[in-house]
């Protein structure tokens, strides 16, 4: 069964309660950040991130109930599937590895609910990130080939699985589980955190400029030259997230 929201919505009401209850700021909503970094109208490009800034892709669920249903022998009961862009299509899974071995946290993020009364609820109930899962470009690897293939799961998340072959991955991060402060703190641990993270502005639109063009390079040139006509770096990052990488950028200040 398709999911009667759209992906707009969903991730709107995911990033609106990350930004009402966990200390999540939304960009490009720097007011304060933006006027410090103003100089004669410039803009201080090396102005410090103030957190660690979060990528989330933002995906649907379909939910198949069905005892027919293709992997209804693996989980035993209904499950939850989102789709992953092919790579004969799109770049983006790869793009979005790449940027998590940089040192930044990125996630798909898709609902273990899929009706309009569902969203309704965990929306007032500021439970739409809870009753989300998490999902990390490492945690599934790269793609094996220029196929279609899935995220399956329950909605326990206690089996997820890569689909078109079934295989399991374990992923770290569940707002159930685990507080974001463990998450953060296990996440800065990693080698790729300690040698390629970007403490500025500049640094972070350099590496992800950087990433970009290695993977894109004739949409490189066409977005580059668009971002050149905005000087408020905060939110050429945003912009660059969104475009190149189908991410939306929210900052988590731990």
């Amino acid at each position: 069964m398709k999911p009667q929201f759209s992906e707009f919505t969903y991730g709107y009401t995911v990033v609106e309660e990350l930004t009402r209850n966990y200390r999540f700021t939304a960009v490009p909503t720097f007011p304060t950040l933006v006027e410090e970094g103003r100089d004669g109208g410039g803009y201080d490009a090396q102005l410090e991130i103030k957190g660690l800034p979060f990528f989330l892709q933002f995906k649907r669920s379909d939910y198949l109930s069905r005892s027919n249903a293709k992997y209804h022998h693996v989980f035993g009961s209904p499950y939850y599937r989102f789709n992953l862009h092919a790579l004969r299509h799109s770049k983006q899974h790869n793009l979005l590895i790449h940027l998590e071995r940089c040192g930044n946290p990125v996630f798909y993020v898709a609902p273990k609910f899929h009706t309009n009364l569902e969203m309704h609820n965990n929306y007032f109930g500021r439970s739409v990130a809870r009753n989300s899962i998490w999902v990390a470009p490492t945690e599934i690897g790269n793609l094996p080939d220029d196929n279609e293939h899935s995220i399956c799961f329950n909605q326990p998340e206690l089996q997820v699985y890569f689909c078109s072959e079934p295989k399991q991955i374990e992923h770290r991060m569940s707002f159930k589980t685990d507080t974001l402060e463990r998450y953060v703190s296990l996440f800065k641990d990693r080698n790729g955190y300690k040698q390629f993270h970007k403490y500025n502005w500049e640094g972070l639109y350099e590496q992800m400029l950087y990433v970009f063009q290695k993977h894109d390079k004739s949409g490189f040139g066409k977005l580059s030259r668009y971002l050149d006509e905005d000087d408020n770096l905060v939110t050429k990052t945003a912009k660059l997230s969104r475009l190149a990488f189908g991410a939306d950028m929210v900052v988590y200040e731990s």
